[in-house]
């Protein structure tokens, strides 16, 4: 019996330590989850002479030799707590991308091309406030053509932290271009070369 009552002595907090831990563990993780669940991200293209409409009435951007876009993506952060918006990955856009889009530095943005690109961001966005990125998009003259038209689904995916941990945020909008037909490009993306 008094092996019992020392065994519960020594158990007893143990057990308190890993269930208050439990307990935090969750809660920390419900609040990251909760935090980024109210971050929202939309954007508007501003492209000279280069965005066309089909039949749907989808916007695409008409690649040509030259083109340039700015994209304007508005970072809502509805939280009560700040977030970090540290990178926004760009896909396809850097170094190692092979369509005909690429991604460039703005005044605001920086752009790095090694790799698939990202865009550099690195700000904090306080609670119930909104910010506004321009990120410059553009013409890759050694891009194949992906058989007509490109399509980014769920583009810019921003890694945002909060909490001490980083989340993927994707933005529901699809960025879609088509394709420029010429000498310079008439096969369709091999990603198998």
């Amino acid at each position: 019996m008094l092996r019992n009552r020392r065994l519960w002595i020594i158990a007893g907090p143990i057990v308190v330590v890993l269930v208050a831990a439990a307990v935090g563990f969750g809660l920390w993780h419900h609040a990251g989850n909760a935090r980024v669940a109210d971050v929202h991200t939309a954007w508007d293209l501003h492209c000279p002479r280069v965005l066309t409409q089909d039949h749907r009435g989808r916007i695409y951007v008409r690649s040509r030799p030259g083109w340039r876009c700015t994209v304007r993506l508005t970072v809502s952060n509805d939280s009560g707590h700040p977030v970090r918006v540290r990178d926004i990955p760009g896909d396809i856009l850097g170094n190692e991308g092979g369509a005909e889009i690429r991604g460039y530095s703005t005044a605001q943005v920086r752009f790095a091309p090694k790799g698939e690109g990202s865009y550099r961001i690195e700000t904090t966005i306080p609670a119930h406030a909104t910010r506004a990125f321009r990120l410059g998009i553009g013409w890759r003259a050694k891009g194949c053509n992906s058989a007509g038209t490109l399509s980014m689904y769920d583009w810019p995916k921003l890694d945002i932290t909060t909490t001490g941990r980083t989340f993927t945020v994707a933005t529901h909008q699809t960025l879609r271009m088509r394709a420029y037909d010429d000498a310079h490009d008439a096969k369709a993306c091999d990603l198998n070369d």
